[in-house]
C-alpha cells in the first residue's frame, strides 16, 4: 500500500498530486489536510513527480506550442536560485467531450527551465528530437526576438504568431502613440480638457475584463424580455460616454454572453455560496471567500454580491475605439477591434 519506508500510502500520494495539479493547492495546504508535516508530503510525492517528469510521453501530440518567460521570485539568485525561467506550454486544440464538433484548448505546462534567452529555448527544442519538432504546426510567443530566432532555427516550417495578450497590448500602445502625435500636430500641445483626443484613454479596455456592474443595455434587454434567456453568443453594444448630455461617442463597449461560460461561472458561485453558508453556520472554518461578509464580530452571507455575480454570469467585456478627430487626418486613427484577436492563442 505504501512504498518502502514511506509514511503515506500510494493513493494518498496521488491524491496530494492531484490536489496540487488540479485544485491549485500548496504542499503546505495538502499537509494540513493530511495532518502531517510539509517534509512528509514532499518526500512522499517527489519520487512520483520525478517519474512523471522523466516520462517522454508527456511531449506527445503537441501541435501548438507556446513559450513565455516567467519570473520565479524577486530576491537575489544567490539565496533562492535562478529567478528568470522559460516556460513551454501545450496549446493544442482537442475535440470537446461534450461536443465532438467543437475544439477546445486544455493548456498544460510542458516544461520550465532556468534562463530567459533564445539559446535556452533553442537547446530545449533540440533535446526534444526530430519527431517532436515535426509535429509542431503553430508556435506562439511574446514579442521577444530571442524566442523568434530559436523558432526560425529549429521550427522553420512552423507558423509563428504572437499571443493575443501581446497583440492587444502592442495595438494599444500604437493607438496611444498615434493619438499623442495627432494631438500635438493639431493643437501644438498635449491633451487638455475639451480637445477631441483628450478623453481617449492611453490603452483600450482589457480584453475579457471583469464587468463591475451590469451595463444598462443588458438591464434594458432583460426588462423587455423578462422570461427569456439571453441567446448564446448575443452581443450587447453600448456607446460611451453614455450620458444624455455628452455628445461624444468615442468608445463602444461590447458585452458578449455565452451559455457555457455562464454555466461554469454559476457552478463556481454555487460552490462558493455553499462554503460561505457553512462558514457562517460555524460548521467549517472561515477561509477566503468573497461571499462571507464580516460586520464587527458577526458573519453573514453577502446576498447582494451573490445577486450581482449571478446577473453578470456569462458576460465578457470587449472594447473598440473609433476616433475621427475634427480637422485632423481621417486616416490617423482607425478602428481597433479586439474581438478577432482572441483566436490567436488560449
Amino acid at each position: 500500500m505504501a512504498r518502502p519506508r514511506g509514511l503515506l500510502t500510494v493513493r494518498a500520494c496521488w491524491w496530494a498530486i492531484e490536489q496540487i495539479r488540479r485544485e491549485h493547492a500548496s504542499v503546505a495546504g495538502v499537509a494540513r489536510q493530511l495532518a502531517c508535516s510539509w517534509k512528509t508530503v514532499w518526500r512522499s510525492i517527489r519520487p512520483l513527480l520525478e517519474a512523471l517528469d522523466a516520462d517522454p510521453a508527456r511531449f506527445d501530440g503537441v501541435a501548438t506550442l507556446g513559450v513565455d518567460e516567467h519570473v520565479w521570485h524577486h530576491v537575489s539568485p544567490l539565496k533562492r536560485g535562478p529567478k528568470e525561467l522559460t516556460g513551454m506550454v501545450d496549446l493544442t486544440r482537442h475535440p470537446d467531450p461534450k461536443d465532438p464538433d467543437k475544439l477546445i484548448v486544455r493548456a498544460r505546462l510542458l516544461d520550465l527551465i532556468p534562463g530567459r534567452s533564445g539559446t535556452v529555448y533553442r537547446n530545449w527544442l533540440i533535446e526534444r528530437g526530430d519527431a517532436f519538432r515535426a509535429g509542431v504546426q503553430v508556435a506562439t510567443l511574446d514579442p521577444f526576438h530571442g524566442y523568434k530566432n530559436a523558432i526560425d532555427d529549429q521550427l522553420d516550417e512552423v507558423a509563428s504568431v504572437l499571443d493575443a495578450f501581446h497583440v492587444v497590448k502592442l495595438g494599444g500602445q500604437a493607438l496611444h502613440e498615434i493619438s499623442r502625435r495627432v494631438q500635438q500636430a493639431i493643437h501644438g500641445h498635449r491633451g487638455r480638457k475639451g480637445d477631441p483626443l483628450c478623453g481617449i484613454p492611453q490603452h483600450p479596455a482589457p480584453i475579457g475584463a471583469r464587468i463591475p456592474t451590469e451595463p444598462y443595455v443588458i438591464t434594458a434587454w432583460r426588462k423587455r424580455h423578462p422570461i427569456q434567456e439571453i441567446p448564446d453568443g448575443h452581443v450587447f453594444t453600448q456607446p460611451w460616454p453614455a450620458g444624455p448630455t455628452d455628445r461624444r461617442k468615442d468608445h463602444t463597449f461590447d458585452h458578449q454572453y455565452k451559455h457555457d461560460r455562464a454555466r461554469r461561472t454559476l457552478k463556481g458561485i454555487d460552490e462558493q455560496v455553499t462554503k460561505a453558508e457553512r462558514a457562517v453556520a460555524g460548521t467549517t472554518p472561515v477561509k477566503r471567500n468573497r461571499f462571507v461578509q464580516l460586520t464587527g464580530g458577526s458573519k453573514s452571507v453577502n446576498r447582494a454580491l451573490e445577486a450581482k455575480a449571478r446577473s453578470l454570469a456569462g458576460l465578457k467585456g470587449y472594447a473598440e475605439v473609433a476616433v475621427m478627430p475634427t480637422g485632423g487626418p481621417s486616416s490617423a486613427l482607425s478602428l481597433l477591434r479586439a474581438v478577432p484577436l482572441l483566436g490567436l492563442s488560449a
